[in-house]
């Protein structure tokens, strides 16, 4: 039996975001979320932004808690 590969995705929504894993196996494709969080805009003096750090932390979060599981 062969591993499949499997590719991370992000998908960043105006109120939250996901982690996708996606596997390609003979002629189908699985997608798995593997982590949700959410978006939490941030207010500066100039209005609302992406807190851009804050995404990244729960991405990292999101990928770092796949790779625990296939210890």
């Amino acid at each position: 039996m062969t591993a499949s590969r499997a590719s991370a995705a992000v998908d960043l929504g105006a109120d939250s975001g996901r982690v996708v894993l996606g596997r390609v196996e003979h002629d189908t494709v699985s997608l798995e979320v593997i982590h949700r969080f959410a978006n939490r805009a941030v207010r500066l003096p100039d209005g609302l932004h992406w807190n851009i750090l804050g995404l990244f932390a729960d991405t990292l979060e999101g990928l770092r808690s796949r790779l625990r599981r296939r210890r």
